[in-house]
């Protein structure tokens, strides 16, 4: 997949040579000087560099037909078979057009291949041609240079490695040429294959590999390209040549090579080599200790490998120069440190467990991983990682062996291994933080009763009167359980029993029974500890501590009974809290938020807070727990979404900058997508290739595609242009002036690549994720980032204005082809709506139900636009033509009233009686709804105008048509244009409506008692018992009320600073 956006230009200088005016005009940027200047020197000498240098300048000059020239020049001689001879002039043309919308492969990078191949012998010149092709991702041109500097310079392995990497790269690019994707496999294995002398140069009998000086660089290259094109048999064959391979690797020092040889056979399934090398490891150890020479390795750090890459080098030498002491040494010790790598152990079960005999080889494993950890320990090398990743191989053992076992179904704990491995990884790894993740890899091998008794006996223990435990370490054993007992209540299917309550689970929500049980248990253990000084100050300086994870796991239990997570996105009205329990889900809140005030150090409590947040429309709330990540850099492409996505529409004053904030919301995420993926990535690829570092350069590119194709770049440019919208009622930078998105087709597919780990995934695998359960919509998709895309492209369209200095002399000419081309693009975005909108293979719950009204508006709104261009404009319009585009106002209308109706419609089973207050809460919690609604009106008031301007523009040429044509359509726009008035004016009576609400006294006792019982009415029924009741008992026995009230005026006060940004916005 190549990148669809184009990195920032390479820095160009004048020769040396060139004169001081010409120099100093070029560095103070006097454009029009210096174009005159290159001018006067080019006539005066004809030297066809002076003639690039004036292009250059007029490339920046205001003149519009001389900022196109460079293209025009540099087309020419593609077309022409010129070949340019003089770098720096090809420079200056690389300059002249890096401004303008062009293919570098078929354009600049065509004239350096030719350049390079027509100076064979002028290395420098080659080697900048290269590094440049290779700056703006052209793979095919800078292939073919280094092709022509390896064939020129054939002593030079760097040049061979340059040359074997781009044909690497050109075989393994998605938009390489059918013939080449053929053929550059079958070369670059050839090619890497003969720079180790793993096959003959001439095709007589291969010769195994001699002792050619290479490094590991180059070996994990050869690595990389077998593992994408060679076939399971070469690679294998390949890995068993004399002097070659995996243990080969290993004993050179090659430690990375090693792993990732591992890796290739066992991507190819070469199980029977995997086990060979993994023997031939273990017995390398366990012959150490046989003849006792232990005492010559134990000087190495206790804990790993701590050589330096010189002293690394220095041993490698001396095992290639003489069989002396000091490399047997270095080999034994490269033996010890590859025996405890996980990725080894690992594939070594998978291995074994593949094989015919699996149990005997598994068997025998368990006993060689049993001497060599026993040799290992005794030398002091397994450190605490290494024996979490030994007690977790042991596991894997355990299970590997119960698939083909026979084990008694309902056997008591003691008698089930697989039980008794899992009890004991649990309490050896309790306080890790990924002890549940790892578990909860193996639960789903289990079956429902073994998973009931493994709980039970999980339970047993923090009930037991352990010798050492304090209430600390119980906390833990009882999180653990909780969430073991979790697992299994969400791991219900309708009508399944449950194991732990037989109750049968009536929804895809689980076990209701279960969860509130668990609700009353996470309760009671939390207050337990947090009211127990000892337990709160280990808590507070933990990253893992077991009351964040109470707090965490109860909080979900109560998202899910509140109701969220259960019903299509489409029909959730104004929010995802229309259809909620609303005492339970602030009941989820305070109680997060209480436990973030005493410990701020949980990334799961903060991530949860944010997006429940966000959810109930409290968004400077959300900003203000969101700021506690201090998030930078790579952290925004993977967490990004977590608050970005949709806020434009909740609070579109984040995008503006003003009092508190310095810049908009959006304009970090930009930065750093514009910085790695215009500025780094391209300068990477120019220095890994510089530094020889050939099988991370593909790595580089691979991130670079993942970034260039990330949801986070699109939604960032779409929200900072809906909120500036919003707030100003219109953008003043076009899509073509927007670096990252401006070059992304419809086919280009986009992927969400937000980190959700810091959440806590905990229930089992048919419950709703929990990214997706505490979200205020469906996560970000290709399918809604392509329909963002579209309606910003048509906004652009109908928002455009000519300038008012353009007066071309023939009116009626250049507004026909203004048409042509505005009716070709309209028609085209038209085409890519309908095909995102209604087209097979999309998922229609991947949107808001506002969101769907909105695009859905669009989508007819370019068709309208569309048939006027096409029908009306070029000539007098037919019957059926007006019959068409009437019909489509028709739609419009109707889908706005649609749109209008989710807008105001209330929550069901809210009664007009209801609370003030209550109608407040929600809609509050529905401002991406009114967000939506606001983008519609835009989008119709936009057309309106674009259609009445260009009937103008039809009179000024030919009146009597001209008012034809406008006495019929007219006063049809003029009801589009009256229904968004209409909307508009209802989100300005929901804005006052609001404000005058908000600013009422009441709203702390009202919060309060919402959640906790008390003053609130209208939710719940705290007062009355019930499950609701008896929690907010629960919680109000270690909240203090202080906390409450502070809780409470939080929240009011965010939405008041909301509603205030919202009464910023402009509604004429």
């Amino acid at each position: 997949m190549s990148l669809q956006i184009a990195p920032v230009p390479r820095a160009v200088q004048l020769k040396h040579s060139v004169d001081i005016q010409l120099d100093h005009a070029f560095h103070e940027q006097q454009w029009t000087i210096l174009a005159n200047l290159a001018r006067q020197r080019h006539k005066a000498t004809k030297d066809e560099y002076y003639r690039a240098v004036e292009i250059a300048a007029k490339s920046r000059g205001d003149n519009a037909i001389d900022r196109t020239l460079g293209r025009e020049v540099v087309q020419a001689m593609v077309n022409d078979n010129t070949v340019m001879k003089d770098v720096d002039a090809l420079d200056l043309y690389e300059f002249a057009v890096d401004r303008l919308s062009i293919d570098y492969s078929k354009t600049i990078g065509v004239l350096r291949a030719r350049l390079a191949k027509a100076l064979p012998k002028d290395q420098s010149v080659g080697l900048k041609c290269l590094e440049a092709c290779m700056w703006y991702s052209d793979w095919e041109n800078a292939q073919e240079i280094a092709v022509s500097l390896n064939k020129n310079f054939p002593g030079d392995r760097k040049l061979l490695f340059q040359n074997i990497l781009t044909t690497f790269l050109v075989g393994a690019a998605e938009n390489t040429n059918a013939v080449k994707k053929k053929l550059f496999p079958n070369l670059v294995k050839a090619q890497v294959d003969r720079a180790f002398n793993l096959r003959p140069l001439t095709g007589k009998e291969q010769t195994p590999p001699g002792h050619v000086h290479f490094s590991e660089n180059e070996i994990k290259l050869w690595i990389r390209i077998r593992e994408k094109f060679g076939s399971p048999q070469e690679n294998v064959k390949l890995l068993s040549l004399p002097n070659w391979g995996t243990l080969y690797f290993l004993e050179q020092g090659f430690t990375d090579a090693f792993l990732l040889s591992i890796r290739l056979l066992a991507f190819n399934l070469q199980w029977e080599a995997i086990l060979q090398i993994s023997n031939t490891v273990f017995d390398k150890v366990i012959e150490m200790e046989q003849h006792n020479p232990i005492e010559t390795v134990t000087s190495s750090d206790n804990n790993q490998n701590t050589e330096t890459p010189a002293t690394r080098q220095r041993l490698v030498e001396a095992t290639n120069s003489s069989p002396g002491r000091a490399s047997e040494e270095f080999i034994k010790g490269q033996y010890l440190n590859a025996s405890r790598e996980w990725l080894l152990w690992k594939n070594t079960t998978t291995a074994a467990s593949n094989l015919p005999n699996s149990q005997e080889a598994l068997e025998t494993f368990h006993k060689k991983i049993e001497n060599v950890i026993r040799i290992l320990s005794s030398m002091g090398r397994m450190n605490p990682i290494f024996q979490q990743n030994y007690s977790q191989i042991l596991l894997d053992i355990t299970f590997t062996r119960a698939r083909t076992a026979t084990y008694p179904t309902h056997s008591r704990p003691a008698e089930n291994k697989t039980i008794q491995c899992l009890l004991k990884f649990a309490k050896e790894n309790i306080k890790n933080p990924s002890c549940f993740a790892t578990l909860k890899g193996y639960f789903e091998l289990l079956s429902r009763e073994e998973m009931a008794s493994f709980a039970n006996a999980l339970g047993d223990e923090y009930t037991k009167d352990t010798e050492g435990l304090d209430l600390y370490d119980r906390l833990f054993l009882a999180a653990l359980t909780l969430r073991v007992k979790f697992f299994e209540a969400t791991s219900l299917t309708k009508g399944e029993e449950c194991r732990f309550c037989y109750s049968v689970a009536t929804d895809g929500t689980g076990c209701e029974s279960c969860l509130e049980s668990i609700t009353k248990d996470t309760l009671d253990a939390f207050r337990l500890g947090i009211q127990d000084q000892a337990v709160s100050r280990k808590a507070a300086d933990a990253t893992e501590d077991p009351l964040s994870n109470l707090a965490i796991l109860g909080s979900i239990c109560l998202v899910k009974l509140a109701g969220l997570g259960r019903r299509s996105w489409r029909h959730m009205g104004g929010s995802p809290l229309y259809h909620a329990d609303i005492q339970l889900f602030l009941q989820a809140v305070i109680w997060l938020e209480f436990y973030l005030k005493k410990a701020p150090n949980s990334d799961s409590v903060r991530f949860m807070l944010v997006k429940l947040y966000l959810m109930m429309g409290s968004v400077t709330r959300a900003l203000e727990v969101w700021s506690i990540f201090d998030v930078k850099n790579t952290l925004l492409e993977c967490l990004g979404t977590v608050c970005l996505d949709r806020l434009a529409t909740i609070s579109p004053s984040s995008f503006v900058p003003g009092p508190g904030h310095l810049h908009d919301f959006a304009e970090p995420f930009i930065h750093h997508f514009e910085t790695a993926i215009q500025k780094k990535y391209p300068d990477t690829v120019v220095k890994t290739l510089q530094n020889s570092s050939y099988a991370e350069l593909p790595n580089v590119v691979d991130l670079a595609q993942n970034q260039s194709r990330n949801c986070v770049v699109v939604l960032a440019v779409v929200e900072n242009r809906r909120g500036i919208r919003l707030k100003s009622g219109r953008n003043e930078t076009a899509i073509e002036d927007e670096p990252l998105i401006r070059s992304i087709s419809p086919e280009y597919t986009l992927q969400d690549f937000t980190d959700y780990n810091p959440l806590p995934h905990w229930a089992g695998s048919r419950s709703t994720p929990i990214q997706e359960l505490a979200a205020h919509g469906p996560l970000p998709t290709n399918r809604r980032c392509h329909l963002s895309l579209l309606a910003e492209r048509f906004l652009d369209l109908v928002c455009y204005i000519q300038p008012k200095d353009f007066k071309p002399s023939k009116t009626v000419q250049v507004l026909q082809i203004d048409w042509q081309a505005a009716a070709s693009s309209c028609k085209k975005l038209h085409k890519n709506l309908d095909a995102f909108l209604y087209g097979e293979g999309h998922d229609e719950d991947d949107l808001t139900g506002p969101e769907t009204w909105f695009f859905r508006t669009v989508a007819e709104l370019a068709k309208l636009v569309t048939l006027v261009l096409e029908t009306v404009l070029p000539a007098s319009s037919t019957k059926a033509a007006r019959e068409d585009i009437l019909a489509v106002i028709r739609r419009i209308l109707a889908i706005m009233d649609y749109h209008i109706h989710d807008f105001l419609s209330a929550p069901a089973g809210l009664l007009a009686g209801a609370p003030a207050k209550l109608h407040t809460f929600h809609s509050v919690a529905a401002l991406h709804a009114m967000g939506m609604l606001r983008e519609s009106t835009l989008a119709v008031k936009y057309t309106v105008q674009h259609v009445t301007l260009a009937l103008e523009r039809v009179k000024a040429i030919d009146k009597p048509r001209g008012v034809s044509e406008a006495a019929w359509l007219i006063p049809e726009t003029k009801k589009l244009a009256a229904a968004a008035v209409a909307a508009d004016a209802k989100i300005k009576a929901r804005v006052a409506k609001l404000t005058e609400s908000l600013h009422t006294s009441g709203w702390v006792d009202c919060l309060v008692g919402w959640a906790l019982g008390g003053d609130g009415d209208g939710v719940g029924n705290a007062a009355n018992g019930g499950f609701a009741g008896a929690t907010a008992q629960k919680l109000a026995l270690f909240i203090p009320e202080d906390a409450r009230e502070v809780w409470a005026a939080d929240i009011a006060d965010s939405w008041r600073d909301v509603v205030k940004g919202w009464a910023a916005v402009r509604l004429e």
